[in-house]
This record gives structure tokens, sequence and C-alpha cells, in this order.
């Protein structure tokens, strides 16, 4: 009779640990398998244990490790997996029927972060294709010091900050097993650590890959959004600085003295002997006031002409923001096969220019239509 009510089969392959559980250095391993599919953090934490009183073993007792440790720790190994079989089956199936719910309160929670624009999004609808593109950062942890850039490539990839700190806490684990084996010298040692490392960095991606996608799936499909809202504000941003920015003011200063003719001072016959022919010096503001024009009016600016789009030339079109000397040609020639351009927008779409460059076109020129569009006919003389 079965345990679970998945039959028996099941029952003997979910049961297979137990014999890594019984065979030396992989009864770490073992345990910390069970502790993951079962989410059991005890016996995750009983196999890293095993794992270190390895090393510790090899390298104090030596010779006596091989008959001592070797053959006490895998039987008290076996001895508990055997009394934790049945409990480790139930686990196991309360974990594969609680698996979606708890899946889909993930999935809940995760995407709450971004609003209500990704919903309804799960990343399965993608394909396999793209779940398996998607994956290949796992296979890193599979690598030598992979382990490292294994966590960089999943923050980066989910913009999740919290998974680059466990990066860094895996650079400062394998610095340390570096010293220990510069000052030790025990290179048996150092790759036992380094191995240790790998497989906590191996079961660390495992566990954060479900998370991984869910966030990878909304950061895709928040990016258009994204990056739609940055083009908005930067079209605003330009359209103010555009309206609001006015010519620096020159600063007005006292009154220049120039020399003038004597007409225009009115000085007499008699200062103008002694002088001998000198031409007086006078405030510039006075000699206009006696001439009879008022300083008090100030002159009045005319604005800028705004330049024609289409009967500019090419160099007046490769000096304005955002188009060179290529684009002008190109302007040239779409203006000659037009018969020009209707606005400064048509002529900023046509030269697909970008939204700040097109915001200062547009309040800086026009566009004059000025003949048809080419056709393609002959015209005969009859």
């Amino acid at each position: 009779m079965s345990l679970t009510g998945r039959g028996r089969k099941w029952e003997l392959v979910n049961s297979l640990w137990v014999l890594g559980a019984a065979l030396p250095v992989l009864y770490g391993f073992a345990w910390i398998w069970a502790g993951e599919t079962a989410r059991r953090r005890q016996w995750t934490a009983f196999g890293i244990v095993l794992l270190l009183a390895d090393i510790v073993a090899l390298q104090v007792i030596g010779l006596m490790y091989v008959y001592v440790f070797l053959l006490v720790l895998p039987a008290v190994s076996l001895v508990l997996a055997l009394s934790v079989r049945k409990r480790y089956l139930l686990l196991r199936e309360a974990e594969l029927v609680n698996a979606p719910v708890r899946r889909e309160e993930l999935r809940a929670r995760i995407l709450s972060e971004y609003g209500g624009t990704c919903a309804d999004a799960r990343f399965q609808d993608r394909g396999k294709g793209w779940i398996c593109f998607n994956s290949l950062w796992l296979l890193l942890a599979f690598i030598p010091l992979g382990n490292i850039l294994v966590f960089f490539c999943a923050a980066i990839g989910a913009h999740r900050l919290k998974w680059m700190l466990f990066g860094y806490a895996h650079v400062a684990a394998m610095c340390g097993a570096f010293m220990i084996f510069y000052f030790t010298r025990e290179s048996g040692m150092y790759f036992t650590t380094v191995g240790i490392i790998m497989v906590v960095g191996v079961v660390q991606a495992f566990r954060l890959w479900q998370e991984y996608m869910i966030r990878r799936d909304a950061v895709l499909r928040m990016k258009p959004i994204r990056q739609e809202q940055t083009n908005e504000t930067l079209r605003k941003s330009v359209a103010s600085n555009t309206g609001t920015q006015k010519r620096p003011e020159r600063k007005r200063g006292g009154s220049r003295t120039v020399k003038l003719p004597a007409f225009l001072t009115g000085a007499d016959s008699t200062k103008q002997a002694a002088n001998a022919g000198e031409d007086a010096a006078v405030p510039v503001t006075s000699a206009l006031t006696q001439a009879g024009v008022n300083d008090s009016s100030e002159p009045v600016r005319e604005p800028a002409p705004l330049l024609d789009l289409n009967r500019c030339t090419e160099q007046q079109l490769a000096a304005l923001p955002g188009v060179g000397i290529v684009l002008a040609k190109k302007a040239v020639r779409l203006r000659d096969e037009k018969g020009g351009f209707e606005s400064p927008k048509d002529f900023a779409a046509a030269l697909e220019l970008k939204p700040h460059f097109a915001a200062q076109i547009e309040t800086s020129c026009t566009a004059t239509r000025t003949a048809a569009p080419r056709s393609g006919g002959r015209v005969l003389d009859i």
C-alpha cells in the first residue's frame, strides 16, 4: 500500500536520495537536495554541516578520516535518512500540490510592484524558446567562479538589487577561500571550499529562477511604456526651455566719450582756433540731444526672420540642429521629389529627427510651398 496515494513507483523515484545519503562525500549533497525539494531548511543546513565536517576532518585528522568519518558519518546519515523518508514523501507531495498556489501568490506579489499594466502577464505564454533563452544564465553556476557572475546577470536582467548583494557575498567567500589557501598552502582544503561555495550558488540560483522569469517578463513588458514616458518628459522639457528662453540683456553703462565734428558740438570759433583744429570730445548722449535726437527712446528690435526650408540652400540646412551635411543632402533630394515640405514638422518627420531637434526647428523655421511635386510624364510642345 502506497503512503501518499501517488503510487509506489513515484515514491520509489523520490526516495533515491536516501541512497546518496549513504555514500561518502555525497551525503551532504543528498541532504541539501532533500531540504530544497521538501522546503525543509533544517535538512539543507544538516547537509552543509556534513560537508564542512568532511573538510575539517580531512585537514585535522588526516588518515584517520578514512577510517572514522568515511564509515561513521555515512552510516549516521543513512539511518537519519531512513527515519525521515516517510515524512519527506508527505512533504514532497504537499509541496507539489501547493506549488501552483504559491506560484500565483509569488506572481501577484511581484507584479503588484509594476501596477496594473502587467497584472495578467505570465512568462509561460512566451513559449519554451523564450524561457530557455532567458534561463541560460543558470549555466554560469556550474562553471568555476561562475557563481559570482550568475547573480550579477540575474540582478541586471530582472532589475533586482538584492541579488547583486548575493554576488558580492560570493565574491567575499571566494576571496576568503583564496586567503586560506595562501596562508596554509593546502590545495585540497581550498578546492573543497570552492566546491561547497559553488554548490550553494547553484542552489540559490535555482531557487531564484522562477522569480527571475516573472520579473524579466514584467521588465520587458514595461520597457516600451517607460520609454514613451521618458520621451514625453523630454518633449515637455524641450518645449518649456524653447518657449521661455530669453536673450541675455546687455548691461547699460555710462555714456561713451568720442570725438565729434564742430558742427555737431556747437563750439565757438574762438575755442576752435584755440584747439588748433582739434575736434571737441563730448559725451554721445549730450551731442545727440543737441542735434535733436531723443535718447530716451529705445531701439526697436525686430525678430529674426524664419528660415524657409523650401528656399534655403544645402549649407543652411546642414547648419540646423541635428541635421548635418548628410541629412541636408537627403532633405534637398526629398524637397525636389515632393515639390517642397508641407511644414517644419513634415521636414523633421521626413529626416526622422529626434524630438528635441524637431522642436527647435519648428520654432525657428517655416516652409512655403513654391511648386507642386514632379510628375513622371513628359511635356510635349504641339
